[in-house]
């Protein structure tokens, strides 16, 4: 037999090999299970218990080999009756009975009341803490696969299995094994009645608390201390039941002179408490707190002082969820008691560490703190007035500013509502005074303390708002003291990060009226310290809102449009520094916050940049050639700035952005020649980053360079490097940015009527045979060539290399190509890329031009309407205009053709401006002769009807105004 000759090398020592083969075998039916055990009979019922157990333990590795659905319900019950049996057998058998239950509880014909038998014959015959570790973590492995996958079957057993899982631990000691138990007993306390054994199954578990346990150094998947104790301390609060046995003894451990220990027992009651419930706590109410204020005042360890804390939060919040809501009061009259009159006596120094466990107290819930504001509020308004001495008069700001920061947490409804609403009077009242003392120590902490009062929007009534701006624009105004100014400057931006309609209201409007007095006079009326540095740093610390962004932003660049209409200066130069620090500080802060997100947001980026580029081109040549050289220098710099790198961020690319408004106003003369070193690096740019505003950029700077570059010689060769990487770009498949690129290079020729503009567009007609992306593309972008509207300032008034007539030249040379290509298509899609082209460059050519090309073009520009692209339509509907505005009758012999099309685009649904210029396309149709329009008058008036229904305004009126035109054709002139 086969399976003889497996059996015969696995007990001869070679067990992978030969479980491998049995396991293959069983899974393609060349071998059978039950075959394996009949062959295996022999060791299985052999006399030396050596030999058995190797026998099982063939049968444990070939059950582990097995997948998990393989074994039928009957195999699987006869090899648990059999394990379970051979559990009676010799310790030298039992460790690999154990190692097969292991393998069989994975199986998922495995039924409940199997795992129940498992768990019974493992309590009865095994003597688990006998066994050697790896065996013992084996049994806790069952158990936890057993409860995984098989509860039900377990539950049956009741109080059974939870006896059997004490005996089972009881005793361990191994760290590993340890953490295995301890995460049973959770699911053990929590699923089974463990009424019988509460106290037996607690104290398997306590009487390894505290845990003291140092790893091995030179192991690294050891377990930690951190691991083993926080599973104990889930045992220990793993249910109500254990709350009698658990307090005691964290009490006790409370007391013990090891911090670790009173660190771990406060750990674990802030754990347990929420677990326990106020009605199993309220008894030791008193031992806790006394033992916590021990702590907390005692203040050993700065851990411990905080654990301690955490847990007065904790047992606020459990005991807050009473109904009866006694506990609650019992346990802050306990608090307040300590606490409270520590604030009639601060010389003492402990109105602090009472003000930590009162703010503890009132960050448990909302109740805690009304119970606990009620009481203390009073007192501190009370000693504030009472003590003259300003020392004193701080660290009592300093403990309202702590009690504040936390009841601000629990707003109401109305400011009225709030927990804080009672007292919000009296605490401004407090702040107030002390903005308005003659100290300023003390007005920095009333600061500090109305900070926190502002951090919520739902604490204070509208007046009380009022007056705090008020108090904050003084500060920022007249204090003296540039600490206090600097806490007005926080306070400020509180306001408009949580108000920003108050902002925007009072603070922005305030501070763009400083900021114009600076400009206009050096002698405003303001202090000496409002210097327009000082107004800018305060718009940087209002940007922390995003409703208030715009008007900063607008704010920001019209100071820089101000300042830099001057002749330039050093003081100029100052001037544009101090406001790029606070574009910085106001945009470009934490990438986490908004005021980064903010920063790559491109509308700022296009509006400074855009403003530059004007200042730029308004300049002298040598002016431009400064700036330019300085622009180039800093952007070519190596380091942490690096923005043509592959893997530069959006916020590192977008320099092009400000590239491409300068350079296309440059003149030729004023570009160095390292700005010509910018053309490799954009290129590569333009086809491979993932940032579209960077990306088209990046064309733009190249075709501004490629247009500029005065020597042929040179300007050969860039054009080779370019369309080199056009051409691989192309085939690698970065097909639209490429084309983008091919596009602004082919303008940049067509410009300067360089004569390999018509390869480059060659090339562009070329890939209408492309694929769909990669066409589409190259047919849109011929709206770009000719046109000003899109051309980013590459014009002659940009500064760009412009030929005279260079529109009517390449029109002239690439219609026939485009008409040529168009008759020559078989495939329809093809034919309307052909038409986009056509179109476009229909749309840019002057009217001159185009009415004297269009004849042998107006089949065509009728074929145009048709398509359902907007853009098409948009430009065919304009040289329709443009051809009966001068040469109404070429279009005589194709009305009966127009008018059907153009009734339908009347109503075209994609495209507002399309549905305008139809009716204003028909309306011009009256300038043609009668007989010509009349056998289409009734269609055409009957069909406008629904245009004067038309969602859009402008329709309608474009509607009224085409109709009437046909409504009155062939009337006599009035």
């Amino acid at each position: 037999m086969a399976e003889r000759s497996f059996i015969d090398n696995y007990l001869q020592g070679d067990g992978t090999n030969s479980v491998s083969s049995l396991s293959e075998g069983l899974l393609d039916n060349t071998l059978t299970f039950q075959g394996v055990i009949t062959s295996l009979a022999p060791e299985l019922i052999h006399t030396d218990a050596e030999v058995r157990a190797r026998g099982t333990r063939l049968i444990a590795d070939l059950v582990h080999a097995l997948p998990g659905t393989f074994l039928k319900e009957a195999e699987v019950a006869h090899l648990c009756t059999f394990f379970c049996d051979r559990l009676k057998d010799q310790h030298v058998v039992v460790p690999h009975v154990l190692f097969g239950i292991l393998a069989l509880v994975r199986f998922h014909s495995l039924q409940g009341s199997q795992a129940a038998d498992i768990v019974q014959a493992i309590s009865k015959e095994v003597h688990v803490q006998a066994l050697i570790r790896v065996d013992r973590s084996v049994v806790y492995n069952i158990v936890h696969g057993l409860l995984e996958k098989y509860m039900q079957g377990l539950l049956t057993m009741g109080p059974d299995f939870v006896f059997a899982f004490i005996q089972m631990m009881d005793g361990e000691q191994d760290p590993r094994n340890l953490l295995l138990a301890f995460n049973l007993v959770p699911t053990i306390a929590q699923s089974f009645p463990i009424d019988r054994f509460t106290e037996d199954l607690f104290d398997v578990t306590s009487c390894y608390f505290p845990i003291s346990f140092t790893p091995q150094p030179d192991d690294p998947t050891a377990i930690t201390q951190e691991q083993l104790v926080g599973a104990l301390r889930r045992c220990l609060c793993a249910t109500p039941a254990f709350a009698a046995l658990t307090m005691p003894l964290l009490l006790e451990k409370l007391t013990s002179a090891v911090a670790s220990a009173k660190l771990d027992s406060v750990a674990t009651l802030s754990a347990g408490a929420p677990v326990f419930g106020a009605e199993e706590l309220g008894e030791f109410v008193e031992g806790v707190w006394l033992a916590l204020r021990t702590e907390v005042f005692r203040a050993s360890s700065e851990n411990l002082v905080n654990a301690c804390l955490e847990c007065v939060t904790v047992l606020t919040k459990v005991f807050s969820s009473d109904s009866s809501q006694d506990k609650l009061k019992d346990l802050i009259e306990r608090v307040l008691k300590e606490c409270c009159h520590h604030f009639k006596q601060p010389q003492l120094g402990l109105s602090n560490i009472s003000c930590q466990i009162l703010s503890a107290a009132c960050a448990g819930s909302a109740a805690g703190c009304t119970l606990i504001l009620a009481e203390v509020i009073p007192v501190i308004v009370e000693q504030y007035a009472v003590h003259p001495t300003s020392a004193l008069q701080c660290s009592l700001l300093d403990s309202l500013r702590s009690l504040v920061g936390v009841a601000v947490t629990y707003p109401g409804l109305s400011p009225a509502e709030a927990v804080l609403g009672p007292h919000t009077d009296s605490v401004l009242s407090v702040i107030f005074t002390s903005i308005n003392d003659g100290d300023a120590n003390l007005r920095a902490f009333g600061c500090k303390c109305m900070v926190e009062l502002l951090s919520s929007s739902s604490v204070l009534s509208a007046t009380q708002l009022s007056l705090c701006v008020e108090h904050i624009l003084r500060v920022l105004q007249n204090d003296e003291a540039p600490e206090v100014r600097a806490h007005g400057q926080r306070l400020a931006g509180c306001v408009c990060r949580h108000f920003p309609d108050t902002g925007l209201q009072s603070i922005v409007p305030s501070v763009s009226e400083w900021l114009q007095l600076r400009r206009t006079t050096c002698d405003a009326g303001l202090k000496a310290h409002v210097t327009e540095k000082y107004v800018l740093d305060l718009t940087a610390q209002l940007a922390s809102s995003v409703r208030l962004l715009p008007v900063l932003v607008e704010l920001w660049l019209g100071h820089l449009e101000h300042i830099t209409r001057g002749e330039w200066s050093e003081e100029l130069a100052q001037r544009c520094h101090i406001l790029l620090d606070t574009l910085y500080s106001g945009l470009a802060g934490d990438p986490t916050t908004v005021q980064a997100l903010l920063f790559s947001h491109l509308s700022i980026v296009q509006s400074a940049s855009k403003l530059i580029g004007t200042l730029v081109r308004s300049a002298v040549t040598s002016r431009q050639a400064d700036l330019v050289s300085q622009l180039v220098a800093a952007v070519c710099q190596s380091g942490d700035f690096s923005p043509f790198m592959a893997a530069a961020s959006p916020r590192q690319s977008q320099i092009v952005v400000l590239l491409a408004a300068i350079l296309p106003g440059v003149q030729p003369s004023a570009l160095p020649d390292s700005a010509f070193n910018l053309l490799s690096p954009c290129v590569d740019m333009a086809v491979s980053s993932q940032h579209g505003e960077s990306a088209l950029s990046a064309c733009v700077v190249a075709a501004a360079l490629l247009n500029k570059i005065t020597d042929e010689s040179a300007l050969a060769s860039a054009l080779q490097s370019t369309t080199a990487v056009i051409g691989s770009s192309l085939e690698s498949g970065a097909a639209e940015h490429a084309v983008q690129l091919l596009a602004w290079v082919t303008r940049a020729m067509v410009l300067r009527s360089h004569p390999t503009c018509l390869e480059l567009s060659a090339k562009l007609i070329s890939l209408f045979a492309a694929d769909d992306v990669k066409a589409t593309a190259a047919a849109a972008a011929f709206s770009l060539l000719l046109s000003d509207e899109a051309s980013r300032n590459l014009t002659q008034a940009g500064g760009a290399t412009v030929k005279f007539l260079y529109k009517q030249k390449f029109f002239v040379q690439i219609r026939t190509q485009l008409v040529d290509g168009f008759k020559q298509a078989s495939d329809g899609s093809m034919k309307d890329h052909f038409l986009t082209a056509l179109s476009h460059l229909l749309f840019s050519v002057p009217e001159q031009v185009l009415l004297s090309e269009i004849p042998p073009l107006l089949p065509l520009v009728i074929q145009c309407l048709s398509s359902s692209s907007a853009q098409l339509l948009t430009s065919s509907l304009t040289a329709m205009m443009a051809l009966m505005s001068g040469a109404p009758g070429l279009l005589g012999q194709y009305v009966s053709d127009v008018i059907p099309v153009l009734l339908k685009l009347s109503r075209f649904k994609g495209n507002m401006r399309v549905r305008q210029s139809t009716l204003k396309c028909i309306g011009a149709l009256t300038v043609l002769p009668h007989h010509l329009l009349y056998p289409h008058k009734n269609r055409v008036i009957q069909e406008l009807v629904a245009c004067l229904d038309d969602h859009k305004r402008l329709v309608r009126n474009d509607a009224v105004e085409c109709r009437t035109k046909w409504l009155l054709l062939g009337s006599a002139p009035s």
